[in-house]
């Protein structure tokens, strides 16, 4: 089976959608069942969150961002939220949201079966039981999350919090402990050690560990794998080069990893960013119009080892405009 669920959102209808900032612009969360090897998807997700877990104005975006799926569950996560699913049926089992959730880039489970959710807009990591009862907090650098941020404040209601301090957006485990991918700095600290793992020039988004390795997709277009044995110890892995056009690939996210030189790889259509470190390799990228030249949402199947892109499908057909996750299904 060559069967993956995509997690992502649909774009809001409006006259300037792809102007339009992420924590504003989209309507709701999507989850497709995608066939790489028929090129067709299936709808199976379609999720909205109730105004008492967000923000209540018409701005507040809600969709879908990176997940995690075993043989029991899916858990999910919007912007304010943390939502487990049944695996086998996609039935919607229980909805975490807690005040501390805000941008919620990421949600997974540990190795004891914790929830590890990355809530970007405290630059924060925190610990729950499946019960969503609290039970640790890491911040993403040398702060203190309580003494940056106000305990007093339901950050589910507040539409964002940016400019973040470190823009912490995706979470993984080692033998060492937990990780978080920090886009600003371009690297990934270990939350219980304190080492860090310098990624690239350009920010990480995902970490994904395969084997020996931890492999990252990069905003502009690039899957690096790091030795966990060797943080210098790194492999780069252009994706630029396979699609023959200057147009933009669009911002790059959302991973699976096949095997040491095959991934899936998400793509979403470029959005602007009036935080300029977010987006300025785009000046350095792209000479015209990123945003009105930029290719579809989709998901591509890479393979190093044959230097070729077997596939990619457009997934905007079927309301899905930004990829966040990739996981894979059977």
């Amino acid at each position: 089976m060559n069967r993956y669920l995509v997690l992502g959102g649909k774009q809001k209808k409006t006259t300037d959608a792809y102007k339009t900032p992420e924590y504003k612009g989209y309507e709701r969360g999507i989850g497709l069942v995608v066939d790489l090897d028929t090129g067709e998807a299936e709808k199976v997700l379609d999720y909205v969150s109730p105004e008492s877990n967000r923000n209540e104005t018409e701005d507040a975006s809600v969709l879908f961002k990176a997940g995690y799926m075993d043989e029991h569950y899916l858990v999910a996560c919007t912007q304010t939220e943390v939502l487990l699913y049944s695996a086998v049926d996609f039935h919607l089992k229980k909805v975490i949201s807690l005040p501390c959730f805000n941008d919620i880039h990421h949600v997974t489970r540990s190795r004891k079966g914790t929830l590890l959710v990355v809530s970007t807009g405290l630059d924060t990591l925190f610990e729950l039981s499946m019960e969503g009862e609290l039970l640790n907090e890491w911040p993403s650098s040398d702060f203190k999350t309580w003494e940056v941020y106000d305990r007093s404040i339901d950050y589910r209601k507040v539409l964002t919090t940016k400019p973040h301090i470190n823009h912490a957006n995706f979470c993984f485990e080692t033998d060492q402990g937990y990780w978080m991918t920090r886009h600003i700095s371009k690297d990934a600290i270990c939350l219980q050690t304190g080492d860090v793992m310098h990624v690239g020039d350009r920010g990480p988004h995902d970490g994904e560990v395969e084997g020996d390795h931890v492999y990252f997709t990069t905003v502009d277009g690039k899957v690096i794998r790091v030795s966990l044995q060797d943080y210098n110890d790194k492999t780069e892995f252009d994706l630029g080069p396979f699609n023959n056009s200057d147009i933009n690939l669009g911002w790059c996210r959302g991973l699976f990893v096949k095997n040491e030189s095959e991934f899936i790889v998400g793509f979403s259509r470029l959005r602007p960013s009036k935080y300029d470190d977010y987006t300025r390799w785009l000046k350095r990228a792209v000479k015209k119009d990123a945003y009105a030249g930029s290719l579809p949402t989709r998901i591509a199947h890479y393979d190093f080892g044959r230097q070729a892109l077997v596939n990619e499908i457009n997934l905007e057909r079927y309301d899905l405009n930004c990829v966040f996750s990739i996981l894979k299904l059977g």
